[in-house]
């Protein structure tokens, strides 16, 4: 069943790789009247909501806590927008791939484990694998792009810094 994955995706199948672990409940109201299958969908929602915690700490509390936030030297003002409006840097997910490798069930809760497996100049390339009982279910890579006001812009210094200890030590090319 893993036998499609590339090195790194197969790394990732295991929970102690990655440097964030977010533990969530499942509810049966996340079955959609299913039996007790789990959709994409909700395992896409679980996954929003592991990568947050990480995207907030590059981003810097600032950032996260205010979303008319006036410039500052890390996100100049657009010459465009008024500063009272500037909207805070965000980290937008431009691509999602989902390997489903064993079915998520309810009940039972679900550990994400999140961290960074490249950077780019305004990119953040993202696996997580969500784990039951020391197995992974299901192995997902994700494209996130630093953005303000819509425009992509590069991460800068503190922010790479922040991302350091997200990043995933000694993942196979």
């Amino acid at each position: 069943m893993t036998d499609h994955l590339s090195p790194q995706g197969k790394a990732g199948l295991h929970l102690a790789l990655y440097p964030h672990h977010h533990h969530m409940p499942t509810r049966s109201s996340d079955c959609f009247g299913s039996g007790n299958h789990i959709p994409n969908s909700k395992i896409a929602e679980y996954g929003d909501d592991a990568r947050l915690a990480m995207v907030w700490a590059i981003l810097g509390e600032n950032n996260a806590a205010s979303l008319q936030m006036p410039a500052s030297p890390q996100m100049p003002a657009s010459p465009q927008i008024p500063a009272s409006l500037q909207m805070p840097a965000s980290l937008q997910m431009v691509e999602a791939r989902f390997h489903y490798l064993i079915e998520l069930t309810f009940p039972g809760p679900v550990t994400i484990g999140v961290g960074i497996v490249g950077m780019g100049s305004s990119s953040v390339r993202v696996m997580a694998g969500y784990f039951r009982d020391g197995r992974c279910h299901v192995l997902g890579h994700f494209v996130l792009v630093k953005t303000v006001n819509g425009a992509s812009v590069p991460l800068t210094a503190d922010e790479r810094a922040r991302a350091a200890p997200f990043l995933i030590a000694n993942l196979p090319a």
